[in-house]
């Protein structure tokens, strides 16, 4: 009597009544492959959502906005949170100076706030912000400070 081999190699399945497309059909997945399939699926459907990226929603003063010089209080408000240690925004002013910026105190999670003296002139507020999903996001705001802003 001979030994019966348990698993044979290359044994076709037993299809009755199915061709030789079914037992293709039934060999074309791998077998260990397919306790992965359910995984991933299962993965894919148990994933959180993705954080969307810190996108600016308003500014004080707006974009091409003449406002009065002087003291002033500059605002962002962005999306989502961001990070206020990593964030930063400079103000290149008339003539190309970089105008000094102070930290304003801004309680709101995504308000990135700085305090300025203006003199007249053309300004553009570049700002870099790193929101709470890992990933930076920047911009520019261009205004211009008069001597009286309805001039």
């Amino acid at each position: 009597m001979a030994a019966r081999r348990l698993n044979p190699p290359l044994a076709r399945p037993r299809l009755r009544g199915a061709g030789w497309g079914a037992y293709t059909a039934a060999m074309s997945m791998p077998r260990p492959l397919s306790g992965l399939v359910p995984f991933v699926l299962a993965l894919a459907l148990s994933a959180a959502p993705a954080q969307a990226r810190a996108l600016l929603l308003a500014s004080d003063p707006a974009a091409n906005a003449a406002i009065a010089a002087g003291p002033t209080d500059i605002t962002l408000r962005f999306s989502g949170h961001i990070d206020p240690i990593r964030s930063h925004v400079s103000l290149i002013g008339p003539h190309g100076a970089r105008a000094r910026l102070r930290r304003a105190d801004s309680h709101a999670p995504g308000v990135l706030a700085v305090r300025t003296d203006l003199i007249p002139g053309a300004y553009v507020l570049h700002w870099r912000v790193l929101g709470d999903d890992g990933h930076f996001t920047s911009g520019t705001l261009p205004f211009t400070a008069n001597f009286d802003p309805r001039d």
